[in-house]
């Protein structure tokens, strides 16, 4: 495996590779990932910790997904929903190292750590080196650092796999069919949020976002098994087009969490500018057709 420069692990699957193998190798990379970035957010103050960890938690999720073909719903739904509560309840830290970052203090920022381990919100706002800790806390009560050991327990057995032939075959096929196919369903909910990312209000182009870094991050996996679509180029144009849409997110926090609405003149213009960019990488993307290896990546 390789650790590129974005910190996380991308699995060099051989292309004759099985798809249940193929999913062992990318379940095996994200927890890999999401051990090293907790232990990160866990023991400094580095933004990438938490941000780290929450990106190797979406990487989970979205290889579940795209796996689901082969997977047993049932046996693998606690897996998904601890790791949406995990990113959930790092969220409100990654938003205040985003404010920091921005020179914006986290005053403003609404804090929903839960003092249970179970999503409970604070009603009062913490400022960032209290949040921080009261994030490691309320990872600690969810047993977060036994996360991955407990994922790969459940993949270590035969219980997370969907019965039935139909689903048997996929599972011993070629995890180059799967990828196929979990490419074109993601490239087709992308799609629908149609080519016009400016007349997106904030809510459609937080789910566009959501669902290009899903795309995005099966491409990654994927390279290796589809060495004839164009997928080391489209990721890169993606990771361009999710920058510009990030800029765009983190204007909208900063904008919210500003209640007196002073400084909510300076963000128009690298905002404008954002989404300029956004839109035309978006619709020059959009235009590609996936079939012919150009939009699937």
């Amino acid at each position: 495996m390789s650790a590129r420069t974005t910190g996380h692990t991308h699995p060099e699957l051989d292309p004759g590779i099985d798809a249940g193998e193929a999913l062992r190798q990318v379940i095996d990379a994200c927890l890999g990932d999401w051990e090293r970035h907790l232990a990160g957010l866990m023991a400094g103050d580095d933004p990438r910790g938490p941000h780290g960890s929450r990106v190797a938690l979406r990487r989970l999720r979205t290889a579940l997904r795209g796996f689901r073909p082969i997977l047993d719903r049932a046996m693998v739904l606690p897996v998904e929903l601890e790791a949406r509560a995990l990113f959930r309840l790092i969220g409100p830290l990654r938003d205040a190292d985003v404010l920091a970052g921005m020179g914006r203090g986290s005053g403003s920022l609404s804090a929903a750590i839960a003092q249970d381990g179970c999503g409970t919100p604070e009603s009062e706002p913490d400022p960032l080196p209290a949040l921080r800790t009261r994030t490691r806390q309320a990872l600690t009560a969810r047993h977060a650092q036994a996360f991955g050991d407990r994922v790969r327990d459940l993949f270590a057995g035969p219980l997370w796999r969907r019965r039935g032939g139909k689903a048997r075959r996929r599972r011993k096929g070629p995890a180059a069919d799967l990828a196929r196919h979990a490419l074109d369903r993601a490239w087709q909910r992308a799609r629908r949020a149609g080519p016009d990312l400016a007349a997106l209000d904030e809510a459609a182009r937080h789910r566009l976002r959501k669902d290009l870094k899903a795309l995005r991050y099966l491409s990654e996996f994927f390279t290796p098994l589809l060495p004839d679509l164009p997928l080391a180029r489209q990721t890169r144009r993606l990771k361009a087009l999710q920058d510009d849409l990030g800029t765009l997110t983190d204007l909208d926090l900063a904008r919210r969490s500003d209640a007196s609405g002073e400084g909510a003149a300076s963000l128009d213009e690298p905002g404008s500018e954002a989404l300029r960019r956004a839109a035309r990488r978006w619709r020059r993307f959009f235009a590609h057709d996936p079939s012919a290896g150009e939009g699937s990546a």
